[in-house]
């Protein structure tokens, strides 16, 4: 770690990309940084803080992150810089940033995500189906 005992402390650039991951997650969820922290058991001046990369988030918060935000925890991490995480080989879907897709598309994923896994399985079958042009099985 770089020395950093001359002057403010920088926050670290990974600190910062999972910040701006963290608020783009809270953002989707349509949730403020209160009732986010107030999920987290933490006050609202933390989720800034976290967000802008000026703490670091420990493993434990970033799980329960996950768990309350309903991403996995290598969402944070996607798309940083090959220089920040160069070991990182993340599946493209885990990557997709919600925040790009129209309301009713990411309406539609955050479902999908909520369902057991028989029942997505179906729905992935389904639409595969449709894509396929297969709509006659539907019929």
């Amino acid at each position: 770690m770089a020395n950093r005992s001359n002057g403010p402390a920088m926050p670290h650039p990974i600190d910062v990309h999972v910040g701006e991951r963290l608020r783009k997650a809270r953002q989707l969820r349509k949730l403020s940084q209160r009732q986010l922290a107030s999920e987290l058991g933490v006050v609202f001046q933390q989720i800034q803080k976290f967000e802008m990369g000026l703490n670091r988030i420990s493993a434990g918060r970033l799980f329960d992150l996950s768990l309350i935000l309903s991403v996995p925890i290598g969402y944070f991490y996607c798309d940083a810089k090959d220089s920040l995480v160069p070991a990182c080989k993340y599946d493209q879907v885990l990557c997709l940033d919600l925040t790009e897709l129209s309301e009713a598309k990411r309406d539609a994923v955050i479902s999908l995500s909520k369902l057991p896994e028989g029942d997505a399985r179906a729905v992935q079958t389904f639409l595969s189906q449709i894509f396929r042009g297969e709509t006659e099985l539907l019929n």
